[in-house]
């Protein structure tokens, strides 16, 4: 991360609380659109290769949808539980989900003011 490549001694760790958090996650999508999805669907699955996806997991620093692929991980990531939930832990994380747009106006119009100083 960041924060170690500063080199200044600062640390920097994600927590999952106790009390539950939004689940993220990466999604990977090809357009309707697009002129080569024999190509795209090659791509994906190619990454999707245990062998290819568990070093730039390591990379990153975060874990990969595929199980083979973690079982290449290394344990900073896969031992910590923060990063990789256990399915106790998993129990407490949800999805945010879409707002009302009557909500979403709200929520745009605090932010634009929060960025503007108004």
């Amino acid at each position: 991360n960041r924060a170690k490549e500063a080199g200044n001694g600062v640390v920097i760790n994600w927590r999952l609380p106790k009390e539950g958090a939004p689940i993220w996650f990466d999604t990977w999508a090809i357009p309707k659109s697009a002129q080569n999805v024999d190509e795209a669907h090659a791509f994906i699955n190619h990454l999707l290769e245990p062998k290819v996806i568990a070093p730039i997991s390591d990379f990153l620093g975060y874990p990969n949808p595929n199980v083979p692929g973690m079982e290449l991980v290394g344990a900073e990531i896969a031992d910590d539980h923060d990063l990789t939930p256990t399915p106790e832990m998993q129990k407490s994380l949800y999805v945010v989900q879409p707002l009302p747009q009557k909500i979403e106006r709200v929520r745009t119009r605090a932010w634009t003011s929060i960025k503007s100083g108004k």
